[in-house]
């Protein structure tokens, strides 16, 4: 995404939906991958997709009504919180194997 807002002149907003869209291809190419070697729960699969839409309306609602300082924060506190996470269960899972 921030290669969106730096190369491509994107503004914040147009950068975060292209950036979903990508993903979500992406993510839907993947699976459609993968479908003929694993078994999908599609119980859960409709939980998954009916909490994304739940999700993408309130994204969506929430981000119409921030000011692009506000979005801005709380994309970077967003993206600061996913790699502690990731760096956490990096450190725990190497704890783990040796």
């Amino acid at each position: 995404m921030p290669a969106l807002i730096l190369f491509a002149g994107l503004e914040l907003r147009r950068a975060l939906g292209t950036s979903v869209g990508v993903i979500s291809a992406n993510a839907l190419a993947g699976i459609a991958g993968q479908l003929r070697f694993m078994n999908i729960d599609w119980n859960l699969a409709g939980v998954l997709v009916a909490a994304t839409l739940v999700g993408m309306v309130f994204g969506v609602t929430v981000g119409n009504r921030l000011p692009d300082r506000a979005l801005q924060r709380a994309l970077a506190f967003v993206m600061i919180a996913v790699a502690l996470g990731v760096i956490a269960a990096q450190f725990t899972s190497h704890l783990r194997t040796h």
